[in-house]
């Protein structure tokens, strides 16, 4: 089991879960997408991470466990506030010793804004279906542009989410929204197992602080950021995403000066389950190169 550790940022509530914290070298820090868990990581993780590394799943913040400080209002969802608190995050959980930075979706957008927010910690960086730009597609779109237009779409908004977690089986028919290859997502042997993992999850987040995301996520914008960008990075996304754009990972390959963009052809926002082997082989070939 991971040890389990819980830090207050500024009071943010943030957690992270601690893996072979035995093990020497550079260690590698996960961050989770919109509307996840620091459970994530641990459903999807691939063999040469658990064998081989010193890692941590680190909580976006606001996302159970994790939790926002009492009375936080959207206009405090900034791009420079999650940097900065899951930059203090990182401190506390390896001392500011330098750190891979891989996440997923909003993870992939603040590993990207944490490298070039503090570059001394960050060894290198995987972006998987991240962004610079948080205009979201799709379900994902609408639900951004129920939660921005006022007091009576946010409700629908709150509702919808609401009923996506009130029941397993409406939560497993959701999660297709991320997908393109939908065999391969509800084919994958080990779906349920993962389902037992993060639902419970799901049951408990914060209905507000989704608000708060879908409201800010669409209007954040690190472009210009990016050629300040100094750590080895990879971009990695599905080539039929429907949550964000691939032109998103080629942009973001495009504007940081060292940078390598691997498109993985049929899959969607899910590519570490859409496309297993293809993902697998390309994070690995790639750590190899880096460490």
């Amino acid at each position: 089991m991971p040890r389990l550790q819980e830090m207050d940022i500024d009071g943010h509530r943030i957690v992270a879960q601690c893996f072979n914290e035995e093990k020497e070298g550079v260690p590698i820090v996960f961050i989770h997408g919109l509307t996840t868990s620091i459970n994530f990581w641990s459903v999807v993780q691939i063999p040469v991470i658990t064998e081989k590394f010193r890692w941590y799943s680190l909580s976006l913040p606001g996302h159970y466990p994790a939790a926002f400080p009492q009375g936080f209002c959207k206009e405090e969802l900034t791009a420079d506030m999650i940097t900065k608190v899951l930059t203090e995050a990182i401190h506390e959980l390896t001392d500011g010793r330098p750190v891979v930075l891989i996440g997923h979706s909003t993870g992939g957008f603040s590993a990207l804004s944490i490298a070039e927010y503090e570059p001394e910690i960050v060894h290198s960086v995987v972006s998987i279906s991240g962004f610079a730009k948080g205009k979201m597609t799709g379900a994902f779109g609408l639900l951004g542009w129920l939660a921005q237009h006022g007091t009576i779409t946010e409700a629908i908004f709150k509702a919808d989410l609401r009923l996506l977690v009130s029941n397993r089986n409406i939560y497993r028919v959701g999660i297709g929204i991320f997908a393109s290859d939908k065999k391969a997502l509800y084919s994958h042997p080990d779906l349920e197992k993962s389902l037992d993992v993060l639902y419970p999850d799901a049951t408990r987040l914060d209905v507000h602080a989704m608000a708060c995301y879908f409201k800010q996520i669409p209007d954040i914008d690190i472009t210009e950021r990016l050629s300040r960008i100094t750590a080895p990075t990879l971009a990695l996304a599905g080539m039929n995403d429907p949550v964000m754009s691939p032109k998103q990972s080629s942009l973001i390959a495009d504007k940081v000066p060292d940078c390598e963009l691997v498109l993985l052809d049929g899959a969607g926002h899910l590519p570490m389950v859409e496309r297993e082997p293809q993902y697998r082989q390309t994070i690995t070939s790639w750590l190899d190169t880096v460490m």
